[in-house]
């Protein structure tokens, strides 16, 4: 049980940080309406974090492949947690924009240091452990929209700044413990035997149809969270309301992600992405109807994100399979560069149906075509050759 404490004091924390990078998100109707945004201010910001947090991880992929960038596991959170919590303190379209780059630039810096990290607490069983530090980052994704939903409705955007001395403190806490914890061997810059001599710019090819696979993939991911606070904003409800709503489907994509640590092993990636990518469609259908009640809104919400968001770990685990000897890079391609571009293309998205045509609802029927094309597409994507038997797996 020892050797699991490592591994669960970094879930913890990946809990913390993406729960402060979620804070912002039942917020966008009242900030909207609050702050007099422009069509121009919510794209701008919306590609802000789009772009700052996910873009970012392939800069430092590259770092923790050449260099290792150890330091990042606890400087990353805690520069994340001071800007997004004190957002409320921005008293400009401007400087809100530069609170969040920074806060979500530090937030994708912690990312791919943290999931190679996180494969070699437990090197013979990485899918687990890429699992159990996804539930952590999972359930602070679900997390995160409640506790500032809620705060701001029963106090306002400056209550923010109350959790920043307790979540810092409690992320530093929980590293020095995980560090203390973990087996000498893994607190150097382990590397993963290589079965593979792919490399990401040898096969660039390969590399960006994953990407493309990716991004599809991840597009109710990211554009759920903003299709929900519009839509449910349209309909009167508050903040508070719109982070239950949230927490919803990022806490049932929690369940879906210890499902798959638990029922499927290595080698079973690569039919996860096509199968779920399929039925996926189903529950995104539903949500797409118009006038579709909140009862069945949120009752929809629960498979949509055990089946979508709880196979995040096989689409990552995929990826280091392919491209074993870059696995920070990989890390980058499918957590941060395919989120950012899906983020994009979200944020274009909200402009459109939100701004100009009053039907947010429309994003729903936006990702049902994406995750169709992403089930497509993963078929054309190569087989892993596992080393101990040396067998092609699906």
């Amino acid at each position: 049980m020892r050797r699991y404490l490592p591994i669960v004091f970094l879930a913890v924390v990946h809990a913390l940080v993406d729960a402060v990078a979620t804070f912002i998100e039942p917020l966008w109707p009242e900030l909207r309406v609050r702050r007099s945004l422009s069509e121009s201010d919510m794209f701008y910001l919306l590609a802000v974090t789009a772009v700052a947090p996910n873009f970012s991880q392939m800069f430092f992929g590259f770092v923790r492949d050449r260099f290792g960038a150890r330091y990042l596991l606890w400087l990353g959170p805690i520069v994340g947690a001071l800007c997004m919590t004190s957002m409320g303190l921005a008293n400009s379209t401007l400087s809100l924009g530069l609170l969040l780059a920074l806060g979500y630039i530090a937030i994708g810096g912690f990312h791919p240091e943290a999931v190679v990290y996180a494969g070699t607490l437990l090197p013979d069983q990485r899918t687990r452990a890429l699992s159990i530090f996804m539930f952590g980052g999972n359930l602070g994704l679900a997390l995160g929209p409640a506790i500032s939903g809620n705060l701001v409705r029963y106090a306002d955007y400056e209550a923010l700044t109350w959790l920043t001395v307790p979540i810092i403190a409690l992320m530093l806490g929980l590293h020095w413990f995980g560090q203390t914890q973990a087996h000498p061997a893994s607190q150097k810059r382990a590397e993963v035997p290589h079965t593979s001599h792919r490399t990401l710019r040898a096969n660039w090819k390969l590399a960006a149809f994953l990407l493309l696979i990716c991004s599809l993939r991840v597009a109710p991911a990211i554009g759920m969270n903003r299709a929900l606070a519009f839509t449910l904003g349209q309909r009167g409800y508050g903040p508070n309301v719109i982070g239950n709503i949230q927490s919803v489907f990022l806490f049932s994509g929690s369940i879906g992600i210890l499902f798959i640590g638990s029922w499927f092993g290595r080698g079973q990636e690569r039919r996860l992405l096509i199968t779920t990518a399929w039925v996926g469609t189903l529950p995104m259908i539903g949500l797409a109807i118009p006038g579709c009640p909140t009862w069945l809104l949120v009752t929809l919400l629960v498979p949509a994100g055990i089946i979508l968001n709880g196979t995040t770990p096989a689409m990552i685990s995929y990826a280091h399979q392919l491209f074993p000897r870059e696995a920070g890079m990989a890390s980058a391609l499918t957590m941060g560069l395919s989120y950012g571009t899906s983020g994009l293309a979200v944020a274009g998205l909200v402009a459109v149906v939100v701004d100009q045509f009053q039907q947010p609802q429309w994003l729903f029927a936006a990702f049902v075509p994406t995750l169709m094309a992403a089930g497509l597409g993963a078929q054309f994507l190569p087989r892993i050759i596992l080393p101990e038997s040396g067998q092609s797996v699906t």
